[in-house]
C-alpha cells in the first residue's frame, strides 16, 4: 500500500491506500496502520474512511480522548470508536457499521444513509437522522434534548431508568413502543 503524510499549517493529513484493491490476492493480505496521537492533543479531528476497518480509542473509559471537536465521514467499511469525550461530534456515513462506546459530547450529530449504527454508554444532546438502516442508542445519562428521526427502518432507544423526559413521537408508518409507564398528557 502507500501511506502519504501532508503538513498544512497546522494540519496533518494522513491517507492510506491500497495498492491495487481489485487485485484478488490482496483479499488474504491485510494491511495494518497504527497512528499514535499525543496524549495532550485536545482540538479538533477529522476521520475519513472509504472501506475497511478503522478504530480509535482513548487509553480505556477512565483515560479518554478529549477533543474540541471530532468529525467522522464514512462511506462505508466498519468503524469502532471508544473512550472519548468532545464538546462536539459530527458523523455522516452512507452504509457500513458504525460502533460507538463510552462517548461523551456537548452536542452529538448522527446522519447514517443506511447500514449499522450501534451507539452504547453515551452522554450529551443528540440529533440522529437515519434514511434506512439500523439506529441503536443506549444513553448513560441523559442531560439533554434527543432527537431520533428515521424514514425506513430501525431505531432503539435505551434511556436510563430514571430518565425524565418527554415524548414527542410521529409516525406516517410502522410502530413506536416503550418499555416505559408513559403519562399521555
Amino acid at each position: 500500500g502507500k501511506v502519504t503524510v501532508q503538513e498544512n499549517g497546522d494540519s496533518i493529513k494522513i491517507k492510506f491506500e491500497a495498492k491495487n484493491p481489485f487485485n484478488f490476492l490482496s483479499l488474504f493480505n491485510k494491511k495494518n496502520l497504527t497512528i499514535y496521537i499525543p496524549e495532550n492533543y485536545d482540538r479538533d479531528m477529522v476521520i475519513a474512511s472509504g472501506s475497511g476497518k478503522l478504530s480509535f480509542s482513548g487509553k480505556s473509559n477512565n483515560k479518554p480522548i478529549h477533543l474540541k471537536n471530532l468529525t467522522l465521514n464514512m462511506s462505508s467499511g466498519h468503524v469502532q470508536i471508544s473512550n472519548i469525550i468532545t464538546d462536539y461530534f459530527k458523523q455522516d456515513g452512507s452504509s457500513g457499521y458504525v460502533e460507538i462506546d463510552s462517548f461523551t459530547t456537548k452536542k452529538g450529530s448522527f446522519n447514517m444513509s443506511s447500514g449499522k449504527l450501534a451507539v452504547k454508554d453515551y452522554s450529551g444532546q443528540v440529533e440522529a437522522q437515519v434514511t434506512s438502516g439500523q439506529l441503536t442508542l443506549k444513553m448513560k445519562k441523559l442531560s439533554d434534548s434527543v432527537i431520533v428521526k428515521v424514514n425506513s427502518g430501525f431505531a432503539t432507544l435505551d434511556l436510563p431508568a430514571n430518565a425524565d423526559f418527554t415524548l414527542n413521537g410521529k409516525i406516517g408508518s410502522g410502530t413506536i413502543s416503550t418499555n416505559f409507564s408513559l403519562i399521555d398528557s
